[in-house]
């Protein structure tokens, strides 16, 4: 972690135990004050061309902020017995939450993302109807984050999280309205 421990926290280490074919150890750590173009750093001990895909996913799910600076990127490297010196996975977490100015937009950051992998966009779609009722212009937060799952012998893939509201919704950003040139 060149850039030191205070900007590059190691969050937890997970060990996953189940009946698959391959158990893996995983290292989160978080990226304060990271820019899109940093964000790759970590994906580099990922033998092959998946941190050319970091820096370009990051601007796509967050909307070329420049930097997060409020909440962290979060990256996971994954290890197996494939590979007992490099990782074999790597996910880089992006908290669309707080680049987006509502859940309109972050699902139409989602959705465009899953279509550039090849995935199913309307996956959002039932999950959203799962959980609330509210129009996605409504609040921001519901689609918490976007990931970027790499490895070394599967094609990428694409995670979206929901966080539920079970307490309160958050309303829009008002300020990145301006900047997403939808204010209403």
């Amino acid at each position: 972690m060149p850039r030191g421990p205070d900007r590059d926290e190691i969050l937890f280490f997970a060990l996953d135990l189940g009946n698959w074919h391959t158990p893996r150890v995983k290292v989160y750590v978080a990226h304060h004050d990271i820019t899109a173009a940093q964000a790759h750093t970590m994906s580099r001990l990922l033998p092959g061309e998946p941190a050319e895909r970091v820096g370009e996913f990051c601007r796509l799910v967050a909307g070329d902020p420049g930097h997060f600076a409020h909440r962290p990127l979060v990256s996971c490297l994954s290890y197996t017995e494939r590979d007992r010196t490099h990782p074999s996975g790597y996910t880089v977490h992006v908290p669309v939450r707080d680049h987006a100015p509502d859940d309109e937009v972050a699902r139409g950051r989602a959705t465009a993302v899953l279509r550039r992998y090849g995935m199913d966009p309307g996956a959002v779609d039932s999950a959203w109807a799962a959980m609330t009722s509210r129009h996605p212009r409504d609040g921001v937060g519901l689609i918490a984050y976007v990931s970027l799952v790499q490895s070394t012998w599967q094609p990428p893939r694409v995670n979206v999280y929901f966080s539920p509201e079970a307490y309160a919704v958050r309303p829009p950003h008002t300020t990145n309205r301006v900047q997403e040139g939808r204010v209403r």
